[in-house]
């Protein structure tokens, strides 16, 4: 017989090899989210997300998401539901679904379009449900695509799992008005940002009635909230 080898492993390819083999062992888990919109008057939308397997809504007070550097960023508001009351995150838990208000971009045309309607029909506060036009459903889509991106990207998840965000749908076909999808409170803080140059420079009681009657009910307290 010949001369008897005796075996002589590698240290570093077995190291190779079993770090091979855990990797092909473990599974990734994807959390699959959905990005949802509601459009508003007064070219403001509200994104938010939830999971497409179990139907939780994503948490996004997080300061790692960084929502407040978003393009058009209001503020983070609480959801409510048709009672006028705040959504739960989780069913059966006090946690509330919360969105991020987002003022979408306007061009010169449409700013045009909008005076020359202002100026035939008076200013548009609302008061009908009008059919959201096309180019605004486009713009809620891109900022729910800019939502996903970020959330994607930046929430937090578990090990060996990975977050994937894609845009969902525009919940609504006619305008709502923001104190029915956020409430009064909140409202009062999102007039505040959106119109706070008015308030600045003194101008905002020009506007006043305009902005009240397009943001909130017609039942509202003008003197009380202005």
């Amino acid at each position: 017989m010949g001369k008897t080898i005796k075996p002589k492993p590698s240290p570093q390819r077995a190291a190779n090899s079993a770090g091979n083999t855990n990797r092909q062992n473990n599974t990734i888990k994807v959390n699959s989210y959905k990005v949802d919109a509601i459009v508003c008057h007064g070219n403001v939308v509200l994104v938010y997300a939830e999971n497409t397997n179990s139907g939780t809504k994503a948490y996004i007070a997080g300061s790692e998401l960084q929502i407040e550097k978003l393009d058009g960023f209001i503020g983070r508001y609480k959801l409510l539901d048709c009672d006028g009351k705040p959504m739960y995150r989780i069913l059966g838990k006090s946690y509330y679904q919360e969105g991020v208000l987002i003022l979408l971009p306007s061009d010169e045309e449409e700013d045009n379009d909008e005076e020359e309607s202002n100026e035939n029909d008076g200013v548009d506060t609302g008061d009908k449900d009008d059919v959201i036009e096309g180019y605004v459903i486009e713009k809620a889509n891109a900022a729910c695509v800019d939502f996903a991106k970020n959330y994607e990207k930046k929430a937090k998840k578990w090990n060996d799992s990975m977050n994937k965000a894609s845009v969902g749908i525009i919940r609504n076909t006619e305008y709502k008005k923001l104190v029915d999808v956020i409430g009064y409170h909140s409202t009062l803080d999102a007039v505040a940002k959106i119109y706070g140059g008015y308030f600045e420079d003194g101008s905002f009681k020009d506007i006043a009635a305009d902005v009240i009657a397009m943001h909130f009910r017609s039942d509202v307290d003008m003197a009380t909230t202005i």
